[in-house]
This record gives structure tokens, C-alpha cells and sequence, in this order.
């Protein structure tokens, strides 16, 4: 049961409440840098994020739109009546304005200086799409070390599957032995009801760990994107490569590297432009507006289509908004105070975040050391074990304690070396490497 207790704590700890299955020989091995690929690749939340990307773009866009005129086309009839009319003595009767009016003209307006409050729109927009691809690659990155995590858990708990299988062949071997021992009379009941005890709860053991690794496989295959009976095979092994723990080194490269110092900075850079957008609002704003055309209603023909235009250069010039624009500077300096602490708040916890990796790195490389020194000593008792047992000195229970204490540091090495796999990706994720 310690050794199922220690598995289940190792893979909450990395983040992981269910396991993978077994292996199929006929599918393609798949490396940890290939199921990352994959796993990226079919994640439909970083697809969504990316297409994210794309709508935020088109908004960029859509602020250019500013910098250039609009045109646009109107044609209009109007029926009017009655339609005035005097009367000149000698001359005859005129009329003011003709009933049937007609007119068509193409209209034009541009901005012909607005204080670069379009320019800094479009400053603003771009902000948005870094904070929209600094959101992708905080997603694409927490995905990676997640995918990475869930292959080494997997190599984690198929290896214990075989040692746990060669633990119970071991039991059922001294089991026969025991059985035999007893027909003959040199053994008792007691040492083969004790056996067959540790048989089953080996057995038991066994058949949770399968069906923990058969958990994790139906998981993995989701995140791949796969079919349930999706053949699967991980090419590699528990490989751990020691790292620098150079702290103040580290740190230093944390805070270049995070993601999340990127970010922070990014926002605090569209703070500023908002800052500056704002501040801009009470300044004016100077269009140029120009039509040409045809109608009617001109003296003396007033039904007769003419050639006309109009020219205009106007200013908006605002004057009073109720404290509005002062109220959003106030607005924008607390945010700007906000994003400050977030800053500095965000740095802490990188620090805290990569002291804490190395200590959990120089943890596991010392529980590592001192199990293969605890391994050696196993195998010492184990050979002095089998020695008595021969020579007719301890019984056959006193045998299996000694084998039970050699896989047990099996076991331990095990939990150590992935210990120290997950604590060399932690510390890579922590100090913003790439995963693999």
C-alpha cells in the first residue's frame, strides 16, 4: 500500500489525477517532443486563442480605416407643392423652386488633422494583439509542461507496472517454495498463509496500478486527439540531466524570460497609450468635406440638371464635456497604479517561483543519491538473507522480507528518478525555457 500511496502522491503533485494504459507494439513510438507537438496541435483552446489573434488584427485594421477618406454616393427626389410663383407686370410669372426636384452628388470627408488621436488608436490596437499573443503563448506554454508531465508520469507508472510484476512472480515463487517446504514438514501453516497474504496484496497492487495506467492512456489519447481504441507507444525513458541552480543567475534569467513579465509590461504599455489617447479627447479636430453633383432648381431653367459642388474646411473645437476627459485621465492613472503593483507583485512570485524549483531540484538529486546508496545496502542484506535461508537460519518469510526490502528500493529509485525529472521540467518551466 506505500508504494500505491507514494504513486498516487507523485502524480497529484505533478498536476495529474489520472494515468495512461499500456502500450500497443503496433502503433508508431511517439518521443515527449512529438507528444507535445500533438498535444499542442489538437488543443481547441489554443486554437481558439489563436483565432483570437485573428479578430484583434482585423481591428487594427479597422482603426486604419481612419487614416483614409470616406466617399460616399446619395441620389434624391423630391416632390414639393405648392410651388411659389410672382408675378412681374410686363414680364410675366415666375417661379421659385421647381416641384420636381432631382439630385445626385458623390460626397467625400477627411480627416485632416485630429492631434494623432488616430495614429495612437492604432497604437492601441496593436497593444491588444500582443496582449492577445502573450495570452497564446502563456496557454501554449502551461500546455507543453502539462503534456510533458502526463509522458514522464506515463513512463512513470509503466515501469512500476513491470517492477510490480516482478514482485508478484517473486512471491509466487516463495509461495511454491513454501507449499513444498510444508509437505515436507520443515516449513509451517503459518508461513504459507503469510506468503499467499502477500501474494494477493501484491496482486491487488498490481491491478490498481493497471488500471491507473489504463486511466492515464484514455487521457492522453483525448489530448492527441485520437479514438478510444487508438493504438499508442511512447518512445523514451526516465532520463534525468542535472541543471544549473545558480540562483541569483537563474532569477535574473526568469525575469528576461517569463512570459508573464512580457505581459505585465505589455499592459502597462497600453496603459500608457491609453493614457495618451485620453488626453487627447479635448483637442480639435479638423475635417475637410467636399461634394459634387447635379441638380436642379437654378434660375433660369429651375428643371434643367447643373453641375454643382461644395468645399468645406470645418473644426471641431471642443469647449466643455463635463469633467468627462479629466475624470478618464483619473481612471487611467489608478489603473496605471494597478498595473505597477501587478508588476512588481509578478516579479516576487517569478523569484519565489524559481527559489522554490531549485529547491525542490537539489531535494530530489539528494533523495536520488541516497537511495542508491540504500539500493547497494539492500542487495548486501538480500545475498545475506539467501545465505541463511540455505544454510537453514531464518525461515522462508525472513527470505521474502529481505527480497519485499529490495523492491522496495526499486520502487524508491523510481519515485526519486521521476522526482527529479518533474523537478528539472519545473525548473525549465520556471525560469521560461523551453519544455523540451
Amino acid at each position: 500500500m506505500k508504494i500505491k500511496h507514494a504513486i498516487v502522491w507523485l502524480l497529484m503533485g505533478s498536476g495529474f489525477g489520472y494515468l495512461g494504459a499500456a502500450q500497443n507494439n503496433e502503433a508508431e513510438p511517439l518521443t515527449v517532443s512529438e507528444i507535445v507537438r500533438l498535444v499542442v496541435q489538437n488543443n481547441s483552446t489554443l486554437r481558439e486563442a489563436i483565432d483570437a489573434i485573428a479578430v484583434i488584427e482585423a481591428k487594427v485594421e479597422q482603426s486604419r480605416s481612419y487614416l483614409s477618406p470616406t466617399v460616399h454616393a446619395e441620389v434624391s427626389y423630391a416632390r414639393i407643392g405648392p410651388t411659389s410663383e410672382f408675378d412681374i407686370p410686363t414680364l410675366g410669372s415666375f417661379q421659385l423652386f421647381p416641384a420636381d426636384n432631382y439630385d445626385a452628388h458623390i460626397g467625400a470627408r477627411y480627416v485632416l488633422y485630429d492631434f494623432h488621436r488616430t495614429a495612437r488608436m492604432i497604437d492601441l490596437a496593436r497593444t491588444q494583439v500582443d496582449s492577445a499573443v502573450d495570452r497564446r503563448e502563456l496557454l501554449q506554454r502551461d500546455l507543453e509542461f502539462q503534456a510533458a508531465q502526463l509522458f514522464y508520469a506515463i513512463l512513470f507508472l509503466q515501469e512500476n507496472c513491470r517492477i510490480q510484476d516482478e514482485h508478484v512472480k517473486m512471491l509466487d515463487e516463495h509461495l511454491d517454495v513454501a507449499r513444498r517446504r510444508l509437505a515436507s514438514g520443515t516449513a509451517t501453516e503459518l508461513e504459507v498463509l503469510s506468503t499467499q497474504v502477500r501474494v494477493v496484496t501484491a496482486q491487488n497492487q498490481k491491478l490498481e496500478l493497471e488500471n491507473m495506467l489504463a486511466k492515464q492512456i484514455i487521457t492522453l489519447r483525448h489530448l492527441l486527439g485520437r479514438e478510444d481504441q487508438a493504438p499508442l507507444q511512447l518512445a523514451g525513458e526516465l532520463a534525468y540531466k542535472a541543471v544549473s541552480q545558480n540562483s541569483d543567475e537563474l532569477v535574473q534569467m526568469a525575469l528576461r524570460q517569463r512570459l508573464e513579465v512580457q505581459s505585465v509590461k505589455n499592459l502597462v504599455k497600453t496603459n500608457a497609450i491609453q493614457y495618451d489617447l485620453t488626453n487627447r479627447r479635448d483637442k480639435p479636430v479638423i475635417n475637410v468635406n467636399a461634394l459634387a453633383g447635379v441638380k436642379n432648381g437654378y434660375i433660369p431653367d429651375l428643371n434643367k440638371p447643373i453641375l454643382n459642388f461644395a468645399l468645406v474646411l470645418a473644426a471641431n473645437i471642443p469647449i466643455f464635456d463635463g469633467q468627462l476627459t479629466r475624470q478618464l485621465l483619473a481612471e487611467v492613472n489608478a489603473n496605471g497604479k494597478v498595473l505597477a503593483d501587478r508588476a512588481k507583485e509578478t516579479e516576487e512570485l517569478i523569484r519565489a517561483d524559481v527559489l522554490q524549483a531549485i529547491a525542490d531540484a537539489r531535494t530530489s538529486e539528494s533523495a536520488l543519491h541516497l537511495v542508491e546508496i540504500h539500493i547497494e545496502e539492500s542487495k548486501k542484506a538480500l545475498e545475506f538473507a539467501r545465505v541463511r535461508y540455505e544454510a537453514g537460519t531464518v525461515t522462508n518469510l525472513d527470505l521474502i522480507d529481505a527480497l519485499e526490502a529490495s523492491s522496495m528500493s526499486q520502487f524508491q529509485k523510481l519515485e526519486a528518478l521521476f522526482k527529479c525529472v518533474s523537478s528539472m521540467l519545473n525548473l525549465r518551466r520556471a525560469v521560461g525555457e523551453a519544455i523540451i
